[in-house]
């Protein structure tokens, strides 16, 4: 059965979608991991962190996030809510 968190849709234009892309490349860079490294260790295709990271995409699963989050040891609002 699929967890409910599977489907949670978070709209990161409504939270700043450029500052929550540069803020993801931030954390990602200053792990020393490269997209392709996120990529394998989250289980997130390189190609959609790169959408995020550039704000080329406007919703992102919560399950996303958490995977992202996860791979770079840190919690999801470090990342992804942004301070008002």
């Amino acid at each position: 059965k699929p967890c409910v968190s599977e489907f949670i849709i978070i709209n990161l234009s409504q939270k700043g979608r450029d500052d929550v892309g540069y803020k993801l490349q931030q954390v990602r860079e200053s792990a020393g991991m490269t997209q392709d490294q996120l990529a394998a260790k989250s289980g997130v295709s390189r190609n959609w962190i790169w959408k995020i990271e550039t704000g080329k995409t406007d919703n992102v699963s919560i399950k996303v996030l958490l995977a992202l989050a996860n791979a770079l040891g840190v919690k999801i609002d470090d990342i992804f809510f942004l301070d008002e």
